[in-house]
C-alpha cells in the first residue's frame, strides 16, 4: 500500500495579498482537507526565533520541580497544567500546559506561570496573537496520522520539518462542512533514542522527551452547528462535555 504524504502548501501567496494568489491557496487548502484532512504550511510567517523561544520556555516549564503545583486545567477552565488526560477512553502519558484567550477565562488577569516563569506571559501572548489560527507547530520528532478507518491501522508517518507547520482538521470543522473536510485521527508515538550509530538493534533503546506546541482554533462557545443528517450541536456544550471526559477520574 502506498503511503499518503500530506501536501505542502505555500502560504506566501496568501500573505502577499493578491487576489489570484489567495484563490490558488484557497483551492489548494480545500483539496488538501477534502483528500487528506491535513497539510504542511510553508512560508507561514512565524519566525524561527519565536518558535525556538517558545520551545525553550516549554522545556523550562516541564523540567521545573514546581510544575505540579500549578493551577490545574479543569472542566471550568482551559488554562493550567494537566497530565494523564483521557483520549478516547485511555489515559495518556503526556503533560500539558494550556492557556486560552483571556476573554473566556474567569480571571483574565491571572497568569498560572507567574511564580515559576514570570517573564513568559508576554512571550506566549505575542506568539498566540501572531495570526497562527488553526496551526499546529510540530515537534522535532516523528508522529503519525490516519484516516477514519482506524480499525485497519492505516497510519501514515508525518515527518517533522523545522521550516513547516503541520495543520489538521478537527471534529468541529468536519461536522461544520458536513464531512467534506476530513477530520483525521492521529497518534503520537513514544520517541526512542538508539545508541549512536545503531540503526537496527532493539537493545538499549530508551524513550526520550519530546515537545510540541499546538494552536487549537474553535468557534465561539455560543455557536450552533447544524449539518445535514445530524443533531444541532452547541459548541460550548460540546467542548465542556469533552473536557469532562478528559479530566474525569
Amino acid at each position: 500500500m502506498s503511503i499518503r504524504k500530506p501536501p505542502i502548501i505555500d502560504f506566501g501567496s496568501w500573505r502577499k495579498g493578491s487576489l489570484s494568489g489567495r484563490r490558488t491557496v484557497t483551492t489548494q487548502l480545500d483539496l488538501a482537507l477534502r483528500k487528506h484532512g491535513c497539510f504542511y504550511l510553508d512560508n507561514h510567517g512565524v519566525e524561527r526565533s519565536e518558535l525556538d523561544t517558545c520551545f525553550k520556555l516549554s522545556r523550562e516549564l516541564f523540567t521545573h520541580p514546581a510544575k505540579k503545583d500549578l493551577p490545574r486545567t479543569s472542566i471550568e477552565s482551559t488554562s493550567g497544567y494537566s497530565t494523564n488526560e483521557k483520549v478516547r477512553g485511555a489515559r495518556t502519558e503526556k503533560e500539558n500546559f494550556d492557556f486560552d484567550n483571556a476573554v473566556y477565562e474567569p480571571d483574565p488577569d491571572r497568569w498560572p506561570l507567574q511564580e515559576i516563569l514570570p517573564n513568559s506571559r508576554p512571550i506566549l501572548k505575542e506568539f498566540y496573537q501572531d495570526g497562527t489560527s488553526g496551526l499546529e507547530v510540530s515537534d522535532r520528532s516523528e508522529g503519525s496520522m490516519t484516516n477514519k478507518s482506524i480499525e485497519q491501522l492505516t497510519f501514515s508517518p508525518v515527518d517533522p520539518n523545522p521550516n513547516l507547520i503541520f495543520v489538521n482538521t478537527g471534529y468541529l470543522l468536519e461536522r461544520w462542512t458536513d464531512g467534506q473536510w476530513k477530520g483525521v485521527r492521529h497518534r503520537v508515538c513514544e520517541s526512542i533514542k538508539r545508541p549512536e550509530g545503531d540503526t537496527e538493534s532493539e537493545s538499549c533503546v530508551k524513550p526520550w522527551e519530546r515537545y510540541s506546541i499546538a494552536f487549537f482554533a474553535a468557534f465561539d462557545p455560543d455557536t450552533i452547528i447544524q449539518s445535514q443528517g445530524k443533531a444541532v450541536l452547541n459548541v460550548g456544550n460540546y467542548l465542556t462535555q469533552k473536557r469532562a471526559l478528559m479530566y474525569s477520574e
